[in-house]
């Protein structure tokens, strides 16, 4: 009636992959072990490019953005560019710093940490999760399994942080990996075969902007 145009949205595997992200979300949020705040700041992650995955839809129909014959956007390209190379390098890096400070708390026997392990758990046990909790943070900072570490170290940072180790490192990592959950490990990835199961074809073209950007820097 208003004879505004009208575009037929084409599927893209974008779409399908945070639907899929969206059903494992809800899954693993209403686990007995987590509960807020982390349940809070997860749900915020993952809803923030779920909104704007609809809204990015709305502009594409309506014909308010220019696209390709495969509908991305010119600027759609450069966020895709920067979300899945530059920001998890970065957030990788946080990672290691937030693991850095941990070990350093344990190896100086921090009297609030440990009193906290204390606390809430037996010592020794306490102790062991924190090592472990390390390990995946240096894991996960260097990209070796990226989304795979990520998953099982936001699990057990959440579970640290509601059983009452308030510590603003648990947070961090928490959020961080998050995060790479959502983009992957990005730039300078050791090793992520779990992206090839999880994308599909466009992990391909993930690996050759990776590889452009990498050519560019050298």
């Amino acid at each position: 009636m208003l004879s505004k145009p009208l575009n037929e949205l084409i599927p893209y595997p974008g779409a399908r992959l945070m639907a899929g992200f969206q059903m494992g979300f809800i899954g693993v949020v209403l686990l007995p072990v987590l509960k807020p705040p982390v349940t809070y700041i997860a749900a915020v992650i993952f809803m923030v490019p779920f909104l704007l995955g609809f809204l990015r839809d709305w502009w594409v129909i309506c014909a308010k953005i220019q696209t390709d014959h495969r509908q991305p956007a010119g600027w759609e390209k450069k966020l895709h560019g920067l979300f899945t190379v530059w920001v998890p390098l970065c957030l990788r890096f946080l990672i290691i710093v937030a693991a850095v400070a941990l070990a350093c708390k344990l190896i100086s026997d921090d009297p609030e940490l440990n009193g906290l392990l204390r606390q809430h758990f037996h010592y020794w046990p306490g102790l062991k999760m924190s090592i472990i909790f390390i390990i995946l943070s240096i894991l996960l900072g260097l990209g070796i399994l990226g989304r795979l570490v990520a998953l099982f170290l936001g699990l057990l940072a959440g579970y640290l942080i509601v059983s009452g180790v308030q510590a603003i490192e648990y947070y961090l990592i928490f959020i961080c990996a998050c995060c790479l959950l959502l983009t992957g490990a990005g730039l300078f990835s050791v090793w992520q075969p779990e992206d090839k199961i999880i994308m599909g074809n466009r992990y391909k073209d993930t690996e050759l902007l990776k590889l452009g950007q990498s050519n560019r820097l050298g």
